[in-house]
């Protein structure tokens, strides 16, 4: 593998995010999957992709690379991993994997044919597959898949009322359920409600009977036959095939397209044939790899800190999946039936803010029905042709850069940086995913805090600063020998990449205080500065703004029960508050499972309250006052992200600093009592030992018997106030193998 020329993924804060090779691969054993054709626009999905992938809009810079709808169908995926494990890739020391983790996946896929500018012309290359609508259920999977490969994902549920078995049962459903965004209720921030409905009939799996049978239900054979035939009619117009059979002249690169077509059609048929005839289960450890499966094509961007509706990076990244062994397939109907369908009826609830439907072209072969829970609500109902499953073992992870820009640069398909260009490149909107995070001026009308400061050793706090965010341009060092454990709650804020929609959410952050000096302006001193350094949060979409706009490492994380509630009142007994439950690995290379985990617990403590001063003096002392004084702060983080192929390199890097603004005079009162907050321990999460905290006691809890460090607060105190948190400024940025960069 070629040297990389990009700067180290900084993976001071956890071992969670610190992987150890630059190889990285992923092993799928035993995946179920499920196919549903659907029929769709091909104007439409061509519209999709000229945003998506072609950049039809920047007519002064497009990628060197073109992409077209190959046929007017969509493939709706359901796909069940039992086991997705994360190796370090091939020829790695280590046996066991880096971590492991089970999810249920939705994937709306088209396929496209794809082409290279050369010289003077498009030149197809190959068939190939893209993602614009993907769904899944663990968000350790949606963190690395959006920030390393560009995968657009979003999170659901999948309610075991309906499983995902394997092979699939002929009489199951399976259903996902879409996460939103609450506007009052901080408890229960991400509300998710019904999306996707798959059902099947299981009469289409009997064959008919007896001649009665057969003389009563022709007229509906009779039109199932008329719609498949149609349905092939279109596919074939789509893809050109009309054209080549009839010997109408066609573009230039059609005869390119119809000898892939024929040798990849040669190679798969006497496989496909022997598969789902017998569907044995290991009898298949050879497949011809599938152009739609080794080349995966999607678009990885992300929002610019400053101005929301530019994007600070953009990349058309290629992956690849390759089948490792054959367990099982056959078809999802009855081919001595003349149902194309199987029986299967497809139920898509219509969002706003996941236009699925629309931007597939899907409505023209839909039945509209009514939302039985909401009137209001539209439910679209169709039905897929020629269904099939797969039961296989895949590997995934090589993958490569097509070509690349930051907001200053033109495409380049090398480490180095394209021509420069003035204009920042436009955030698509296109797609699922792209309205997942929040930016711009954010306004929180209420925003409480509860701030726990946690003694630590301040020389451990200062290495920390300087391994994670010192550089050339910039130095930090810590004010205080304090480390803030702090619980927020919010309602009814509002962001301006929405300024309509409401939104709440529960937080927990560990910050740290200090100062910071631009090392090009020495005279202007140090500042004081707030640092955010590992965020939860009880949304997804939240922890997705964070780590992609506002650069704060944070992970979607679950709070039993909400934050800040049992504050309000004063307690009756001491007793723990709430747990705050997140997913990880609990250790690297050792098999483990990445799930959720209790990480901490906040509580009543047993000691007494130390002496306390005004509420001025201890800010003071915690490095604070200049908050008071201001009537708000500035923060800065490291937003980072992963290249596609070189996981431990940073394709993207940058210094953000937000600045937050009181809306009136803030509330400040200290909590009677004390508190006491127990920190479980992991080899990948050691907050304890990240943090230098110090004053506390070691036990090992639970049936795990895992390490668990007991601290008290030290005066700890509760801040309510309105808040305008303001554009956020990109101090300093680099992206590809570039130098760091100030924004003008």
């Amino acid at each position: 593998m070629a040297e990389s020329k990009l700067p180290e993924y900084n993976a001071s804060l956890a071992k969670l995010i610190d992987w150890p090779t630059t190889d990285v691969r992923m092993y799928f054993p035993k995946v179920g999957m499920r196919f549903y054709p659907l029929r769709a626009d091909i104007c439409r999905l061509q519209a999709l992709l000229d945003s998506y992938l072609n950049f039809a809009d920047d007519s002064q810079n497009q990628p060197p690379y073109m992409f077209k709808a190959a046929a007017p169908f969509v493939l709706l995926q359901t796909v069940n991993y039992d086991r997705l494990e994360i190796d370090a890739g091939e020829g790695a020391p280590q046996q066991k994997p880096l971590a492991w983790l089970k999810q249920h996946e939705a994937i709306f896929s088209i396929p496209i044919e794809w082409y290279e500018w050369k010289g003077s012309h498009w030149s197809f290359v190959d068939w190939a597959m893209t993602y614009p609508f993907i769904y899944l259920d663990h968000p350790i999977s949606i963190w690395i898949g959006r920030e390393m490969y560009g995968w657009p994902k979003m999170p659901v549920r999948v309610p075991n009322l309906f499983p995902l078995s394997n092979p699939p049962d002929p009489n199951g459903r399976v259903a996902f359920w879409l996460g939103g965004r609450s506007a009052r209720n901080p408890e229960r921030p991400e509300p998710f409600r019904p999306f996707i409905e798959i059902d099947q009939a299981a009469s289409a799996f009997n064959p008919l009977a007896s001649l009665g049978d057969w003389l009563t239900r022709w007229p509906k054979m009779a039109s199932d036959a008329l719609s498949t035939m149609a349905a092939l009619t279109d596919i074939a117009r789509g893809a050109g095939m009309t054209q080549w059979l009839s010997g109408s002249e066609r573009s230039e690169p059609f005869p390119a397209t119809a000898r892939e077509s024929l040798k990849y059609a040669s190679q798969w048929a006497p496989q496909l044939l022997n598969m789902f005839g017998s569907a044995r289960a290991g009898e298949a450890h050879q497949f011809t790899p599938s152009p739609f499966m080794k080349n995966n094509i999607v678009l990885k961007q992300f929002r610019d800190a400053h101005d929301f509706k530019s994007a600070c990076y953009q990349a058309l990244v290629k992956s690849e999946l390759a089948v490792q062994a054959v367990h099982g397939g056959g078809f999802l109907f009855n081919p001595m039936l003349a149902d194309p369908t199987g029986g299967v009826t497809i139920k898509l609830h219509h969002f706003d803010q996941e236009p699925v439907i629309e931007a597939l072209g899907l409505a023209q072969e839909a039945r509209l029905v009514a939302d039985p829970s909401n009137g209001r609500r539209k439910i679209y109902e169709f039905k897929p042709f020629f269904p099939f499953w797969w039961n296989l073992d895949l590997t995934y992870g090589k993958a490569e850069q097509l070509c690349w820009r930051a907001k200053t640069t033109k495409w380049s398909t090398t480490d180095d940086p394209g021509d420069r260009r003035e204009i920042a490149p436009d955030y698509v909107t296109s797609g699922g995913g792209a309205i997942a995070e929040i930016g711009g001026v954010v306004k929180f009308p209420t925003f409480e805090m509860l701030v726990m400061p946690l003694p630590a050793d301040q020389k451990t706090l200062n290495n920390l600063c300087a391994k994670y965010l010192n550089h050339e341009k910039f130095q930090f060092r810590t004010s205080a020998d304090y480390v803030f454990a702090i619980a927020n709650q919010f309602r009814a804020a509002t962001a301006e990449t929405d300024p309509f929609e409401r939104l709440a959410d529960s937080e927990f952050i560990f910050a740290v205080a200090g100062e910071y000096c631009d090392a090009s302006n020495p005279s202007a001193g140090w500042r004081p500065i707030v640092m955010p350094m590992i965020g939860f949060t009880g949304a997804e979409w939240d922890s997705i703004s964070d780590r992609e706009v506002f650069g704060l490492f944070s992970l979607a994380s679950k709070f039993i029960p909400a934050i800040l509630h049992y504050w309000r009142t004063a307690p009756r007994e001491p007793h723990v508050s709430f747990y705050l439950q997140t997913t990880l690995c609990p250790a690297l290379n050792e098999d483990e499972q990445a799930r959720l985990w209790t990480l901490l617990g906040v509580g009543r403590g047993k000691a007494a309250p130390g002496a306390r001063t005004d509420a001025d003096t201890w800010l003071n002392k915690l490095g604070l006052g200049t908050i008071s004084a201001e009537a708000g702060f500035d923060s800065v983080g490291l937003k980072q992200f992963r290249d596609a192929r070189f996981a431990n390199r940073a394709c993207y890097q940058a210094l953000v600093k937000v600045r937050r603004v009181f809306d009136g005079t803030p509330r400040v009162a200290f909590v009677p009592g004390s508190i006491r907050i127990d920190i479980h321990k992991f080899d990948t999460m050691d907050l304890v030992a990240t943090f230098g905290i110090t004053g506390g006691s070691q036990t090992k809890e639970g049936r795990f018997q895992r390490p668990c460090y007991s601290v008290e607060a030290v005066n700890p105190f509760i801040v309510t106030v309105g808040m305008l948190q303001l554009p956020p400024e990109n101090l300093c940025w680099r992206a590809g193998a570039m130098d760091w960069q100030r924004d003008k």
